[in-house]
């Protein structure tokens, strides 16, 4: 399988298939995480994203400043052992980014398919925090596709940009 490497050599992942729509510029890559599970992530030369793009409250937290290492996301189900969703910090998200912090499901987590109670009181959205205003933010109806995940790693510590195929 052709891999991905970052600008110093390191291994990013494996390409899965190239986005037709993209030409060459964008791939979907298999990132393998601690433990042996992995993720599907979508790279291209200068970022990396989710297949999930953050918001309109699909991702969002119980805390009003987005800390802490718990959310609720809304996501498009991978063939993956976990979910994963990443949240790009930065004025345009995809380019200029300086974070892009990984978050993760547990193993094989049961998809929201109806309302949840919890308030929520912030989002992710377009590269920064959204705080909701008092008293906060409750999903109402049917909810399909939320899973908790948990903060992992920051992926633009860990690589350089811009990333690569040999």
């Amino acid at each position: 399988m052709p891999r991905i490497f970052d600008a110093k050599g390191k291994l990013f992942g494996e390409e899965i298939t190239i986005e037709a729509s993209h030409g060459v510029a964008v791939a979907n890559a298999r990132y393998e995480l601690k433990g042996g599970d992995s993720v599907v992530l979508r790279v291209a030369p200068w970022y990396v994203m989710s297949d999930t793009a953050p918001g309109g409250s699909n991702v969002v937290f119980t805390t009003p400043d987005c800390s802490g290492n718990d959310a609720f996301a809304i996501v498009t189900p991978q063939l993956t052992k976990r979910q994963a969703v990443i949240l790009n910090k930065g004025t345009y998200p995809n380019w200029t980014a300086t974070e892009a912090w990984l978050w993760v499901s547990d193993p094989f987590p049961v998809p929201s398919t109806s309302t949840i109670a919890t308030v929520f009181h912030s989002q992710w959205d377009n590269g920064a925090c959204s705080p909701y205003p008092a008293p906060g933010f409750t999903y109402s109806g049917q909810i399909f596709g939320g899973v908790w995940v948990h903060r992992v790693e920051d992926l633009y510590k860990k690589y350089t940009r811009p990333f690569w195929m040999p």
